[in-house]
């Protein structure tokens, strides 16, 4: 503040030419002040322009870059256009050719086909025809089996009931066998009773599993023997008929018609000794409760 005062008072003890001077002192300090910001500005300014310089030559020398490598590319590709366009106008060439031979290829076949469908025609009426006859033939055939299988019918008819009328004459014949062996052994019981003979083995008639002396083994050994030394086939167990059944003859097809003879009982021809009174078969059932 002091000196602030001091200079206000020594500007007021001044005259006209020291003022003047003054004030275009002050002036000229202000004009400098205002030129030395105005170079700064300028300074700054211009640095800000040589980064810009700097970065446009960057991007200048890149652009120049950029634009050669799109040179030699745009190089390459009308080269490879130029190639690419030959090969077009060989494949338009190849392709025509391509078309003219399908197209012959196509007329061949075409005719082709026509000459096999005709054929095949042809060759479907003869199949027909020959379909046809086979048909005629083939009812001709059917008519036939059917008339031999009527006939085969009658015949295994006859056939079965002779084969059954022969299965009930075997049976009848093994049961007068055990009858008349029954009827012997009985007698000779009685002729030893009586002291006339001596007594004969003890044999049994019910078909006992442990007996060792049954008249089931006399018919058992009869049917080893007929089998061991007859040639003829033996009787089946069953028959097949025409419409697939099977018709089974049991057991009894296994029955012999055969005249047993056997050791431990001798069978008479006599007629005599075969005829037994009712008399003498309640004494021969009496005999058999006491042995």
């Amino acid at each position: 503040m002091l000196a602030e005062r001091a200079h206000h008072e020594a500007v007021v003890q001044l005259n006209t030419a020291g003022r003047a001077v003054f004030k275009e002192n002050v002036y000229l300090q202000k004009a400098l002040a205002y030129h030395l910001q105005e170079a700064d500005a300028l300074q700054k300014n211009s640095e800000k322009l040589q980064e810009t310089q700097t970065f446009l030559l960057h991007q200048k020398e890149i652009n120049d870059l950029l634009v050669k490598e799109k040179i030699m590319q745009l190089t390459q590709q009308r080269s490879q256009i130029q190639i690419l366009q030959k090969k077009v106008v060989s494949l338009e060439t190849a392709l025509s050719c391509m078309t003219r031979e399908f197209e012959t290829e196509v007329l061949k076949l075409q005719q082709q086909a026509m000459v096999h469908n005709q054929e095949g025609q042809f060759e479907i009426y003869n199949l027909q025809y020959l379909l046809q006859m086979k048909d005629r033939e083939m009812n001709r055939v059917k008519k036939l089996a059917k008339n031999i299988l009527d006939e085969r019918t009658e015949v295994e008819k006859f056939f079965l009931d002779a084969l059954h009328q022969v299965k009930q004459q075997i049976l009848l014949s093994r049961k007068h066998y055990k009858q008349v062996a029954q009827t012997a052994f009985n007698f000779k019981m009685r002729e030893a009773c009586a002291r006339r003979t001596e007594y004969p083995k003890i044999r049994t008639f019910d078909g006992r599993e442990h007996s060792t002396n049954s008249v089931d083994q006399d018919l058992m050994e009869a049917e080893k023997w007929k089998y061991g030394h007859s040639s003829r086939p033996s009787v089946p167990d069953y028959v097949v008929l025409d419409n697939g059944e099977t018709k089974e003859f049991g057991d009894e097809s296994k029955l012999q018609d055969q005249t047993f003879i056997t050791q431990q009982v001798p069978i008479s021809d006599s007629p005599s000794e075969l005829i037994i009174s009712k008399t003498q078969k309640g004494s021969q059932e009496s005999d058999m409760g006491t042995y």
